[in-house]
């Protein structure tokens, strides 16, 4: 018996050895020098952008496509920046950053859809589109201050969180799983949101005409509805809202639709 878990033992050891070998094969570590330099390279025409980096992003809507990346001198070049398919993927495969600073500039003429995954940032002053989709998978964040996009479609997975401090468009369709957030001022005709688990979603100051809701699970919803409001709610979730709309509600569970003010002005 004594030599049968010796064998085991040994046999557990190696298997270790060996994952953590394998691993170090494949991944590693670059530590940033501390010497911080900018570098702005050419890139394709591009009209999506998909970021997996943990630095920030910054997206600049004008009449020029380019990328500047500003980190340290040793970090800069494991940043990659390829056009495929139309879209602009910024990652670095295989290889985990250590730096302080790890910022990047986008220059774009037109842009409809952004992906993020990871813990990354992306940021935004104003961007324009006549259909626009926003994924995000992870802890990643997404911060708008101003989109002007007639159909807007917002995913989001994990606990990744999107802010739009201005929306204007016709149709929002927001998706979220898990305990990510979605927050939007501004106004729109029609809001469409479903939230599956703990999600939350604030569009108190979105001014919409007609929303639809789905919950599932835990998560909470804030909305303004100014003509119409349908809402289905399974579990413990709870919906609040603004406005005086005509109201369509199922419910199943312990979920609660409560109105806690007029629509606001």
């Amino acid at each position: 018996m004594k030599r049968l878990s010796s064998l085991l033992l040994i046999t557990l050891s190696i298997f270790q050895f060996n994952s953590a070998h394998a691993f170090s094969l494949f991944s590693k570590t670059i530590q940033g020098s501390g010497k911080i330099e900018k570098q702005t390279r050419a890139i394709a025409t591009f009209n999506a952008l998909s970021s997996e980096t943990t630095g920030r992003v910054e997206i600049i809507q004008g009449n020029i496509e380019s990328v500047t990346i500003e980190s340290d001198d040793n970090i800069i070049p494991a940043i990659e920046t390829v056009v495929e398919n139309g879209t602009l993927k910024i990652r670095h495969k295989n290889i985990e950053l250590n730096t302080k600073t790890l910022n990047i500039v986008v220059r774009t003429k037109n842009i409809n859809r952004l992906n993020l995954s990871g813990s990354g940032t992306v940021y935004s002053n104003a961007l324009i589109a006549k259909k626009f989709s926003i994924n995000v998978g992870g802890s990643g964040k997404i911060q708008l201050e101003k989109l002007d996009a007639p159909d807007l479609s917002v995913n989001i997975g994990g606990s990744g969180a999107v802010a739009i401090q201005t929306l204007q468009n016709d149709e929002s369709d927001v998706s979220l799983g898990g305990s990510g957030s979605f927050k939007a001022a501004g106004n729109s005709n029609k809001l469409s949101v479903s939230i599956g688990g703990s999600g939350h979603i604030d569009t108190a100051q979105l001014k919409a005409k007609e929303v639809s809701l789905s919950l599932a699970g835990s998560g909470q919803i804030t909305v303004a509805a100014q003509n119409r409001l349908s809402a289905s709610v399974a579990g413990s979730g709870n919906i609040q809202y603004y406005g005086d709309p005509q109201t369509h509600l199922s419910m199943m569970g312990s979920g609660t639709l409560k109105r806690i003010g007029a629509f606001p002005i």
